[in-house]
């Protein structure tokens, strides 16, 4: 049963080297002039404006767990199409639930707000932001 998994092995293997052994000669070889501006957050020439370390709105996460939420859930749902005369009623009954659970979190996000970012000033300056105010209600 292992040696069947030794294609992947020695693919997955192969890659590591090969990615090792070019950022090794990326370093070697490649050309080194440091200068003062290199050194500077951003090399474009733009004077920073605002310090590099600047907290972000929680709602970028937010959406982005969601985004992988429902990324996961397309993965799920594309076998469960493929075989779903083979799985029956069971089978739909599931999906539908699994859909059901994600449409509820998708709903009680857009309830609260998280998808709603022209209105944040306005909200956070009637004090009924729930993210500012350290908890979803």
């Amino acid at each position: 049963m292992l040696t069947s998994f030794f294609p992947i092995f020695l693919t997955v293997v192969i890659a590591f080297a090969l990615a090792a052994v070019i950022s090794i000669l990326a370093g070697v070889l490649g050309p080194h002039k440091p200068n003062r501006h290199k050194q500077e957050p951003y090399e474009s020439g733009i004077v920073p404006e605002k310090p590099v370390l600047e907290r972000f709105d929680i709602r970028y996460y937010a959406v982005a767990i969601m985004f992988i939420a429902f990324d996961v859930e397309l993965i799920f749902i594309y076998p469960w199409a493929v075989a779903e005369d083979r799985l029956g009623l069971f089978g739909f009954v599931e999906m539908l639930v699994s859909v059901a659970i994600l449409l509820v979190a998708y709903f009680y996000a857009f309830r609260n707000g998280v998808f709603d970012w022209y209105r944040k000033r306005e909200r956070i300056e009637r004090g009924d932001d729930p993210w500012e105010s350290g908890g979803m209600s």
